[in-house]
This record gives C-alpha cells, structure tokens and sequence, in this order.
C-alpha cells in the first residue's frame, strides 16, 4: 500500500504504474481466489457447520450492535440506525486473505479455523448484497437510474485551473479530437492567453 501510495504521488509513473496493476489484477485474483478454494476442507464444514453459523449469527449481531449505537450516537434516525446493519454485512477481500494467513500461520489446527472463516464469508457474500439492496430500498434511498445522455460524437473535458499543465493537457486532448476547455475564474488571465 505504502509503495503505490508513494509511486502514484511521488513519482511521475502514477499512470503507468496504475494502469500495470490493473491489467495484472484479474490473473492475481484468479490465482489468490484459485488457491484459497482449493485449499478449503469441506469436511469440516460439514462436521463444524454449527460452528461456522453461530461464528456467523456472532458478527451479525455484533454488526447491527454496533451500526445502531453509532447511528444513535450520532444522531440519525433510530429507524435508519435499525436497517443500517444490513449494509455492512457483505465481506471478502482482506478477510479472506487474512483466514489464509491463519491457515499457514497455525498449523494444524488454522487450516480448519481458515475454513470456517472462509465458510461464514462465503454466506455473508450471498446474503450481504440483496440485504444491501433490500434496506436502501427500505430506507428511501434508491433512486432510479439517470438516463444516459446521447454521444454527440465529440468527448468533451473541462480542466479546472489555467496552469501550464492544463493547457498542455488541453492542446494534448484536442490533438486526439477532444472538446478541451479549460475552466478558470480569473477572466484577465484567461484573455492573456488566448492572444
């Protein structure tokens, strides 16, 4: 995290260096999420499945606890703070590499720990997002989508500030058929550069 935080601000390959990890993501994902699956032990799901459901009902619990008493703390409507739990319920990512770290770490026992992790994330991952869906609807919040714009065929970009990066970005952008303008609040400076 630290070395793309420092090559993205610090360094002018921010792009290069975004664009690498984006194109290497999806094989990165196929390999980590590959290995995490075939490492599961479905037979101690089976025989631990109790476990698994009450790890689970444990973090729901803890999860609605704790949305509702921050809700309330802060001053949201109890309403709000009772159907804000069902946001927070989806999970992966860094939880799941975090249950394969346990499998390593604490051999023998972590590989059956890191299953039952990953057992509780995987239905967390099924019932997270329709619950996700189901309390912004209850809560007002869902908004149909905005109709998309007809493309006129030309890409307009507005570049904020008159520095001369910005106008070497819009000369740049016209150069590959770009409506380039560059957006100022200064109207003297910007009269002295168009002479």
């Amino acid at each position: 995290m630290v070395s793309g935080f420092f090559v993205a601000n610090f360094t002018r390959f921010g792009t290069e260096f975004h664009k690498t990890i984006e194109d290497m993501s999806p094989i990165v994902f196929l390999a980590f999420f590959t290995l995490v699956g075939a490492e599961l032990e479905l037979e101690v799901l089976r025989t631990a499945w109790l476990v698994a459901l009450i790890l689970l009902l444990v973090r729901l619990a803890g999860i609605f606890l704790g949305s509702f008493v921050g809700g309330t703390v802060s001053g949201d409507p109890i309403r709000q703070n009772a159907i804000l739990g069902m946001t927070f319920i989806t999970q992966a990512g860094v939880s799941i590499g975090l249950a394969k770290e346990i499998g390593v770490e604490f051999s023998p026992w972590g590989n059956e720990l890191a299953t039952l992790s990953i057992g509780v994330i995987v239905i967390n991952q099924i019932i997270g997002p329709p619950l996700f869906k189901w309390a912004i609807n209850l809560i007002g919040e869902a908004h149909p989508r905005a109709e998309t714009p007809v493309f006129d065929g030309v890409r307009d970009a507005y570049i904020f500030g008159l520095e001369s990066q910005s106008v070497a970005l819009a000369r740049q952008l016209k150069a590959h058929d770009w409506e380039a303008i560059v957006v100022t609040r200064d109207p003297d400076r910007m009269n002295r550069t168009r002479k």
